[in-house]
């Protein structure tokens, strides 16, 4: 490696970037940086190859990492030689494949980007005989000559058969030996990407200078909507985007400040590890079906269980630590509620009497009266077992105060009684509920002011008047219609679609009501014959109206979906609207499945986040790129001319399609059965009319690496709010990242003294609205 012979890529394997979270895509260039830091070992070129498509953020990542090419081999052969490929070839590589331009990124920094198809240069020879090379070679060099190729130099790359992952081999530099042996002209080089890109800096750096810039994203047509053929593993893994930095940001602090006596930094090692091998692009096998694709199956969904449990089970030790040293010392039970955000916060908090235990369960020696006593025992959290309260305290008249204000706040409980029910892990819960009756129980309050990177203390104390309760089995008039301070909720008795969505503040409709597709309408479309099916046997009822949540429940079933239910959901001083979704899918295969969202706007304006980055789609992205879906990160902005705004976000499921619902855009590659009029016009327009979003949860439309049929019981979280202002106030930020990341309710029993304060504390705080912390890691 030191000596250059051998060369380490800047990439971590062949990601998906559009899937990659903020951290994940940073962390992409961990191996390679760390050789480099450690050991030296020069790191400037990146590949990713086999992938048609890239995210923005990762140029600003490779800028910055002083990665100073990007050189991956891009699928062409997925695309039809009529077809436009990942861009409008006419603009960007006029001169066909190989060539170069730069690649800016949002803060203006850019790096070299090195075009060459994938299968550029395989048939030449070089793993077969000096003889084919030489009857190949004078061919390739020709027709490079009569398209103008500028360098004298031309970079082939080789491996060691035409499979996949095959193994390396010494054949290309025998037979390149025998070449050089028998020819002056021209030379052959078993060469580095980076000894390549250095002659050409070194010959032909003002052309390179002058070589055209492009910024944005380059849209992947294939390897996102791959992501939903195992949507309950993506689910989890995109969860895992946040859940991990927030362990991480806790577990930091626990360590710093109290000492944290877990492996704590091998456990977020491993499940960033994971959170990465799952949005890696290898899915599957060829055959997308079998035992061996199976087992390919069971491998590629454990790295998302893996990452996401890992993370729950540091963030779960890590806040219990810092709980130990709160001082609580007044007898009691208590709620701390824990901010992950670098925000102060009002919101929602959601506290289930007992949660499911974390992986973890260390042992530790029992302390008697201030002596070890030699006994080792184990609890899921460090030195103990995470406590709950008894089922009693609740079942009798309680309130909640908050400490810091001494005040009650308002509070209901929800027993959850439906195996369909949105909410997590519903059936598990109510199965286990006669045994363990905490398991089915939540108090829910709004949490004021919740400092940031930090936690708020409230006390449960005994009353004579109980909290409001609400089973969700009242019928009537009234079941489609909820209201509360910020909104009103109406719901078609007779679809479940929600007509109409009144901003009261503002005075403003939110819905389309002649959009072609219902506000929050589930669309089933058959991939074989674009047929679209819609939700079926529809009943709505109310769902929770208690003094903190209101809300209206819609079930029904769908082709291909047995079990459909949607929760319409109002928060008391909290203005948003939530929908959830529970669908249980069956084995039908080659379906489409999306949630509409259509918005009343004129002109409208989308914004959406990125892995670190915000863009404008259309206008960033390369010339003639696809439009027809995005994969995004906490928020989608949508702004009219006159300043009013939704921001939508989407915890769960990662593709949106915006202006309608398109045509699917998957390659011939990997799309199984050829869709209505593909590749359609409408794969890529020049401006989005309506202010429409489509949530594209799941596709089996495969037939290769992916899969053609998924069964599994999934839930979709779903947040909006509407506003004046784009995103640039910060709602949209403020509104995604909340929704993805939720305020955290500990229990704890009072009694101990502790160095914490006693009602609330901020450990970092920010002092610019603009700035934001992803991550706090050791140095």
């Amino acid at each position: 490696l030191k000596e250059g012979r051998v060369e380490v890529s800047a990439l971590f394997g062949n990601e998906v970037s559009g899937l990659c979270g903020h951290e994940e895509i940073i962390r992409l260039v961990y191996p390679s940086l760390r050789l480099r830091s450690t050991h030296g070992i020069p790191v400037s070129v990146a590949e990713l190859n086999d992938v048609p498509g890239l995210s923005w953020g990762l140029a600003t990542v490779l800028a910055g990492s002083g990665v100073e090419v990007m050189a991956p081999l891009l699928p062409r052969r997925y695309y039809r030689p009529d077809q436009m490929p990942f861009w409008d070839e006419s603009i960007v590589t006029p001169g066909g494949t190989p060539t170069a331009f730069w690649w800016e990124s949002l803060d203006g920094s850019r790096v070299l980007f090195w075009y060459q198809d994938i299968s550029f240069g395989g048939n030449l020879g070089f793993t077969e005989s000096y003889e084919k090379l030489l009857k190949e070679l004078p061919k390739l060099l020709d027709r490079l000559k009569e398209k103008g190729y500028p360098f004298d130099a031309i970079l082939v790359r080789v491996r060691g058969a035409a499979r996949d992952n095959s193994p390396p081999s010494i054949k290309p530099c025998l037979i390149a030996k025998e070449w050089n042996e028998k020819w002056a002209y021209p030379r052959i080089i078993v060469s580095t990407l980076s000894s390549f890109f250095k002659y050409l800096e070194e010959n032909y750096g003002e052309f390179l200078k002058k070589l055209p810039a492009f910024k944005g994203e380059i849209p992947d047509s294939d390897y996102p909507v791959g992501a939903t053929s195992t949507m309950q593993a993506t689910i989890l893994n995109r969860n895992a985007h946040d859940l991990i930095p927030s362990a991480e940001k806790f577990a930091t602090i626990a360590d710093r400040l109290l000492g944290l006596p877990y492996p704590h930094r091998e456990y977020l090692k491993r499940a960033y590890e994971h959170n990465l091998l799952y949005d890696e692009h290898t899915w599957g096998l060829c055959c997308p079906f079998g035992p061996a694709q199976e087992a390919s199956r069971i491998e590629k969904v454990l790295h998302a269980h893996k990452a996401y449990t890992l993370a729950h089970d540091v963030l779960v030790k890590s806040l219990n630590r810092i709980v130990d040293a709160i001082d609580l010392s007044e007898e009691g039970y208590y709620l701390i509620v824990f901010n992950p955000l670098s925000w102060k916060r009002t919101d929602v908090v959601r506290a289930w009497l007992r949660e499911p235990d974390p992986c973890g369960h260390p042992m530790y020696e029992v302390v008697r009266d201030g002596k070890p006593t030699g006994i080792l025992a184990h609890g899921n959290a460090v030195g103990r077992d995470v406590f709950y309260p008894p089922l009693e305290l609740f079942e009798k008249p309680f309130s909640i105060v908050d400490l810091e204000t001494g005040k009650k706040v308002e509070c209901q409980t929800v027993v959850v009684k439906d195996p369909a029910s949105v909410l997590d892990f519903a059936a598990d819960r109510v199965g286990l509920a006669p045994r363990e009756g905490r398991y089915v129980r939540q108090v829910v309050f709004v949490a004021e002011d919740v400092p940031s990177v930090g936690y708020k203390v409230y006390k449960i104390m005994a009353e004579t008047k109980s909290p409001s309760h609400n089973s969700g089995e009242e019928r009537g008039a009234d079941s489609c219609v909820i209201e509360n301070e910020y909104y009103r909720v109406v719901v078609d008795p007779n679809t479940g679609a929600v007509t109409s969505l009144f901003d009261k503040e503002l005075g403003r409709e939110l819905v389309d009501s002649k959009a072609p597709h219902g506000f929050s309408q589930l669309i089933v479309r058959e991939s074989t014959t674009g047929k679209e099916h819609y939700v079926e046997r529809v009943r709505v009822r109310k769902g929770l109206d208690g003094p903190i949540i209101k809300s209206i429940v819609v079930e029904g079933r769908a082709y291909g979906c047995p079990l459909v239910v949607k929760e319409i959901i109002l928060y008391s001083k909290v203005k948003k609207v939530d929908l959830y979704y529970r669908i249980l899918k069956d084995s039908t295969s080659m379906l489409e499945v999306y949630m509409a969202f259509p918005f009343k706007m004129h002109n409208p304006s989308f914004k959406y986040e990125g892995p670190n980055i915000v863009v404008t789609p259309i206008e960033d992205q390369f010339p003639g790129s696809h439009t027809c879906y995005y994969p995004v990160q906490h928020w989608v902005s949508v702004c009219d001319d006159d300043g009013f705004g939704v921001t939508w976000s989407s915890v769960d499921a990662h593709l949106v399609e915006l202006g309608g619902l398109w045509p699917l855009g998957v390659s011939w590659a990997h799309h199984g059965v050829t869709s209505p009029n593909y590749p359609h016009e409408n794969l890529r327009v020049s401006k989005f009319e309506k202010a429409y979003i489509y949530s594209f949860v799941l596709c089996n439309n495969f037939r290769t690496n992916f899969y053609t049929t998924q069964v599994g019981d999934m839930v979709f979280r779903y947040s909006i709010t509407s506003h004046m202002g784009d995103w640039r106030t910060g709602i949209s930020r403020n509104h995604g990242w909340n929704a993805a990341n939720p305020l955290v309710a500990v229990f704890a029993e009072g009694g101990s003294r502790g160095k914490l304060p006693s009602k609330s504390y901020s450990f970092c705080e920010v002092d610019k609205p603009n700035v934001m912390i992803t991550t706090i890691k050791p140095s």
